[in-house]
């Protein structure tokens, strides 16, 4: 309300604020490998399904058999941490190079000479300019070139040039009454029940059958043209396994999945790491609260109800 008199013509408003401090957490990245060079390497691939080979036949020998996918799992993952390189970290423009970044450390000796270091960092911003122009024609060359061949390769390079910034996203939704949430505890909770009523089947209990229900095998065909036609690049699931290394494996690797997958279809056992889902929550819309999708709403006449969806 107002209540600020200040001798202006301006109506100022007096109210007060409740601040919090945002506790920052360090989130724990995966770890990225060199998939390019597993791919473009025999030696290096052989090396690996070598490795996954020899690890998973010294654990499974001591081992039950039903822990067959954590075994695999394993093998493939201490295989890869030994073998497959690292991918670098990018700390720089990919555009920057070397020349600039000598001119840089001559610009932070030069601070004590104003003349001087006005003078450098003129033509350190030339620089910059020329070389980021440089770069972008040469990418924009290469997405040309490539985009009847590799259309995904393509993407890649516009994204690269395009350096789309993400929007940032609102630290607090709704609960389901309509009350602000903001300990992280509560958000997840809410989310929680959001999944819980999205996903629940009203159908009742499902009546039990005399005899057992049998199919056709799991053929190794399948297995294989399923890991071999799964796109390549994506990221890898709540196992932190991608895709490139189970199609590294070859043809043995495509028996252990296969023997795998059969033990689940005859004994319904589904191991409990496969039952882990990851949900990502996608903001529509700026500022929104809500954790509905669009079709959960009321069909109100309101045309902001739109604007508070999550989902």
């Amino acid at each position: 309300m107002p209540g600020a008199d200040c001798g202006s013509d301006h109506n100022p408003v007096v109210c007060k604020v409740h601040a919090k401090l945002k506790a920052l957490k360090k989130l724990k990245h995966q770890m990225k490998y060199n998939l390019k060079a597993l791919n473009k390497d025999p030696d290096l691939r052989n090396k690996f399904t070598i490795e996954v080979k020899n690890k998973f036949e010294a654990l499974q020998a001591s081992t039950a058999e039903e822990r067959r996918w954590e075994i695999l799992k394993d093998s493939i993952e201490k295989a890869a941490e030994e073998n497959i390189p690292k991918q670098p970290k990018r700390e720089h423009k990919k555009w920057m190079t070397q020349s600039i970044l000598d001119k840089m450390a001559l610009r932070r000796k030069a601070k004590q000479d104003p003349s001087r270091y006005k003078s450098i960092d003129k033509e350190i911003k030339k620089m910059c300019n020329e070389a980021k122009e440089e770069w972008i024609n040469g990418q924009c060359k290469k997405t040309e070139d490539c985009k009847k061949a590799d259309s995904a390769y393509m993407h890649q390079k516009i994204n690269d040039i395009a350096s789309k910034k993400r929007t940032a996203q609102g630290g607090c939704i709704k609960s389901k009454d309509g009350k602000i949430l903001m300990e992280t505890s509560d958000i997840l909770e809410r989310w929680s029940e959001y999944i819980q009523e999205l996903f629940y089947d009203e159908r009742g209990q499902q009546p039990e059958t005399q005899k057992p229900i049998e199919g056709p095998p799991i053929l190794k065909a399948e297995v294989e043209k399923t890991i071999n036609d799964m796109k390549n690049g994506k990221t890898a699931g709540p196992d932190q396994i991608p895709i490139e290394l189970l199609q590294a494996l070859g043809n043995w690797g495509i028996d252990q999945l296969t023997k795998f997958l059969h033990r689940i279809y005859d004994t319904g056992n589904i191991p409990k790491g496969m039952l882990i889902s990851t949900f990502i929550t996608l903001q529509k819309n700026p500022g929104a609260t809500e954790c509905t999708a669009p079709d959960d709403d009321d069909d109100d006449d309101d045309d902001d109800d739109d604007d508070d969806d999550y989902l």
